[in-house]
């Protein structure tokens, strides 16, 4: 199938929100664009990309970011932080959320998060998060939102020991102008959700959508696998794990490099 290219105007006569958007053929990365650019932005500003040289996820993993093949979206944002008290990286579990509904509404099924942030279609990556914090000042926190969505490619791509997939691949061909439409919508809509309500509206909907709960699973943390039952999330978007008939609690920030399965059948306990 032949893809379109990106359309600005038939993207920006479809978004609900007028924030300044720009396509760009080749770059870096979409958030670096938007990093490097940051003094010039307003809060929704977005940046896509048909292809990105030094793509990149969590711990500067790569992605692969092949020409026109998928979605490379960023999105700038200039979060409240007067009484806030969840941790930012919580943000990222959102945005997670915004992605499976965006997919599910366009009709794809089976499919979860892996903590905290990875979209998997039956075992194998369709699609990833990158959220960087800029600064905090005068109560106000400027984030960069990446998004990447494996659309069309249908190279057997193996990033970091896992498999990843494609929209295509598993049947489901959708323009990816319209992919880029919806996904900006429901982010506007979410962020602005979570800038009112925080956590409390969207944990229910994550922990629904959780790839590990009630597994066998294994975590790399501080340089050692801690092995466990994974039990979702608390309230700060904190990994649950029971081991040795108590519940720890670890967060994106305490060096939690990655956590596996270490048995595909769920666990009673």
């Amino acid at each position: 199938m032949l893809y379109q290219l990106l359309n600005i105007s038939k993207i920006l006569s479809q978004l609900s929100y007028k924030g300044e958007l720009v396509i760009l053929k080749t770059v870096a990365s979409t958030n670096q664009y938007l990093l490097d650019n940051i003094y010039y932005l307003q809060s929704g500003d977005v940046c896509l990309a048909e292809s990105q040289m030094q793509g990149r996820g969590r711990y500067g993993k790569y992605w692969f970011s092949p020409f026109g093949k998928n979605v490379y979206l960023s999105i700038y944002w200039l979060l409240s932080h007067s009484n806030r008290r969840e941790p930012i990286t919580i943000l990222s579990l959102v945005v997670s959320v915004v992605i499976v509904e965006v997919l599910q509404s366009l009709g794809v099924n089976d499919i979860r998060v892996k903590w905290p942030n990875d979209i998997y279609f039956r075992g194998r990556k369709l699609a990833g998060v990158l959220i960087e914090v800029i600064s905090k000042f005068r109560n106000c926190i400027h984030v960069v939102i990446g998004i990447g969505i494996n659309t069309a490619m249908m190279l057997k791509v193996v990033e970091d020991s896992v498999s990843i997939v494609s929209l295509e691949e598993i049947g489901i061909k959708v323009d990816r102008n319209i992919l880029a439409v919806k996904m900006i919508n429901a982010l506007y809509r979410s962020l602005i959700q979570f800038e009112c309500c925080g956590f409390s509206s969207f944990i229910s909907r994550w922990l629904s959508l959780d790839y590990f709960y009630n597994q066998r699973v294994k975590v790399f943390v501080d340089d050692r696998w801690v092995l466990g039952i994974s039990k979702g999330i608390n309230g700060n978007g904190e990994l649950l794990l029971e081991y040795f008939g108590a519940i720890y609690s670890y967060s994106c920030l305490e060096n939690v490099i990655s956590i596996r399965s270490v048995s595909n059948s769920c666990v009673s306990v």
